[in-house]
């Protein structure tokens, strides 16, 4: 739901793009190139991941989830182990996945805190194209309280949901948090790597507006004694576009998620509140729609969508030209928890 994001640029060597003729001839063969040029980074990339691991520990963000190099899971906290930040470093160590050479590290962290659940999914590479930061942090929030609670009814969730969106100063306080932890994270970044350039994007509110073929598979959610909880589940992932791109996803499954967005959605386009900038509605592969601003000139496409949906006492009622989803239940694709349960 809340969502910020740390850039780091780091120093690198440009090499320009090769001819176009040169790129007509790869892109006939298959092979594709980057349209502009490319940076390569030319700092020792272990030196970065200990930086990264420096500013990661003095934030007190010890709580990892997976470490991933070039593909490669390193380490997969299946535990849920607290603490845990040290541990992977030593794993990775004695996997001999932590070399000079390495092209790409992905790291999924979690900071719990009170109010706002934290989780952040850190990306490096050692060769980018020319204008984009070798190392990013995305940031999601998620907040505890707006969970389906153990014996909850759809209509007290409902209602629960329409209370907090219409408390303008409980969002600034969530708001709030999450800047304060970006900040202390993004500046002991710039301690830890004083030759990178250290840019915090201030949290933003991300409501994803649900595309018509996936609703039907709210019809499956339960209620009171069969709410089914939202429970730890590391995905190892570098990067993902396309379909879900929300940090918490791939740190903590909770099967209430797309019928959270659909309350937001619901409650601030009809109480006409949250006209904010920094209120995004997105697609779910993270593509922006609008700002809260502009929310009024999408009403044409967004108020149809929001009315196939409805909530009753112990069900989610959706319009029977809605077909059911063909698939009910997790909404990551398969193959991303199928390869980390096989680590």
């Amino acid at each position: 739901m809340l969502a910020s994001r740390i850039r780091v640029g780091l120093p690198g060597e440009t090499r320009e793009a090769p001819p176009r003729w040169k790129q007509l001839g790869r892109a006939l063969r298959g092979t594709r190139t980057p349209v502009g040029g490319m940076d390569t980074l030319v700092m020792d990339a272990v030196r970065v991941v200990e930086g990264l691991f420096t500013a990661f520990q003095q934030s007190e963000v010890t709580d990892i989830a997976w470490l991933l190099v070039d593909n490669q899971v390193l380490y997969l906290d299946t535990r849920e182990l607290p603490g845990d930040l040290e541990l992977a470093w030593v794993e990775a160590g004695l996997r001999g996945g932590l070399g000079h050479d390495l092209h790409e590290l992905g790291m999924g962290l979690i900071q719990p805190s009170d109010g706002l659940s934290l989780f952040v999914l850190c990306r490096l590479q050692t060769r980018v194209p020319t204008g984009t930061d070798e190392l990013v942090l995305r940031i999601g929030g998620r907040i505890p309280d707006l969970e389906v609670q153990p014996g909850e009814s759809a209509q007290d969730w409902l209602q629960r949901v329409r209370v907090f969106a219409r408390d303008s100063e409980a969002l600034r306080i969530q708001r709030a948090q999450m800047m304060e932890f970006g900040e202390t994270v993004g500046a002991h970044l710039a301690q830890a790597l004083p030759e990178g350039r250290v840019h915090l994007q201030k949290p933003w509110v991300r409501i994803v507006v649900p595309p018509r073929e996936t609703l039907g598979r709210l019809r499956a959610l339960r209620f009171g004694k069969e709410v089914e909880g939202a429970r730890y589940r590391p995905a190892p992932v570098v990067a993902r576009s396309g379909l879900f791109d929300d940090p918490l996803l791939y740190i903590r499954y909770d099967p209430y998620y797309e019928l959270l967005h659909w309350a937001l959605l619901d409650t601030v386009v009809n109480d006409r509140i949250w006209r904010d900038p920094g209120v995004h509605l997105v697609h779910p592969g993270g593509t922006l729609i609008c700002n809260g601003t502009e929310i009024d000139d999408h009403l044409d496409r967004l108020v149809p969508l929001i009315d196939l949906v409805s909530v009753e006492a112990d069900r989610v009622l959706v319009h029977r030209s809605v077909p059911d989803a063909q698939e009910e239940g997790d909404v990551l694709h398969d193959e991303v928890w199928e390869s980390a349960r096989a680590f």
